[in-house]
């Protein structure tokens, strides 16, 4: 699988003696969000924050934390942190949820994760935050945003890490429109370009998911074909797929109307480059074959 992980570390004494916060950004988010980010800070509570979905001083995600008490009245805590966290938009709060940390230490832990989907929030010491209890303000980070540390009054940062893994590389055809692409294929003499839409599938129970009910289009690039997406990928993974995105290619054999098969999985996690090929029958039907999971997909050509 190939995949992008940037990793950004702030491990130093960081202080600041000016009345104005201090941020530090730890993420630029590119032109689409990533499968998986996590961020780590620990640092003392005094007054600090952790901003996401940062676009400009007036847009935001903000979780704060500021030292409430300390001596909790509490076998395992001695220190007790107010954590809030806001949704801003337009510099105006639209939504906002406090919530307590408590943590042996001066320095408290924050931990953010999101991955496909999934949420996870954990403050002080290994103290989770339940599903139920996320509000608007816990949305994934978005294209084109930042993920920044704020400090409000000098602080030791012990630790500061962001880490995404992006998905894999599915970038845009050299058509700019669908209408481009048909109108192409329609003038085309190659019997193997076209439109090919799913016709039947033959997988292991349980074991592999239908990424979607897909149309194909297959496309001459130099000695290979290439796979393009047009529709059909199901509802989970829709999502991630927009027409004329790259879907893989076909490399030709030794053998007729046999070709390697490259293959980027629904969830753009992997691109499959051994052991998997395709086949044409009849100028038809194509079929698509995973060994190694024990599965094939075949299209059939459709007129246009």
């Amino acid at each position: 699988m190939r995949c992008l992980i940037s990793t950004f570390f702030l491990c130093s004494l960081l202080a600041g003696s000016s009345a104005e916060p201090v941020d530090s950004m730890l993420m630029e988010i590119g032109h689409e969000a990533p499968r998986f980010v996590a961020v780590n800070v620990r640092a003392e509570s005094s007054d600090w924050s952790l901003l996401w979905n940062y676009t400009d001083s007036a847009n935001y995600t903000e979780a704060r934390f500021k030292m409430r008490s300390t001596g909790y009245d509490n076998d395992d805590y001695l220190y007790t942190s107010d954590f809030t966290v806001s949704r801003v938009v337009k510099g105006r709060t639209v939504s906002s949820q406090r919530f307590q940390a408590h943590h042996e230490g001066k320095a408290v832990g924050l931990r953010v994760q999101w991955f496909e989907g999934l949420k996870t929030l954990a403050v002080g010491d290994k103290q989770y935050l339940q599903t139920e209890e996320y509000g608007e303000w816990f949305q994934a980070p978005k294209p084109d945003s930042r993920i920044v540390l704020r400090r409000f009054k000098p602080s030791e940062v012990q630790w500061a890490e962001a880490e995404s893994v992006e998905y894999e590389n599915s970038g845009p055809s050299r058509f700019g429109s669908c209408e481009e692409l048909v109108d192409y294929l329609r003038r085309s003499s190659d019997s193997l370009e076209g439109i090919w839409e799913y016709m039947d599938r033959n997988l292991p129970e349980g074991r592999v998911r239908l990424g979607g009910m897909y149309s194909l289009a297959l496309v001459r690039d130099g000695e290979c074909y290439r796979i393009i997406y047009v529709d059909g990928a199901g509802d989970y993974y829709g999502r991630l797929w927009k027409p004329l995105q790259d879907k893989g290619c076909l490399k030709p054999t030794i053998f007729q109307n046999h070709f390697d098969l490259e293959w980027i999985n629904a969830k753009r996690t992997h691109r499959y480059m051994s052991d998997t090929w395709a086949e044409v029958e009849q100028g038809v039907i194509l079929s698509l074959n995973f060994p190694l999971v024990k599965s094939q997909l075949r299209f059939r050509k459709r007129e246009l």
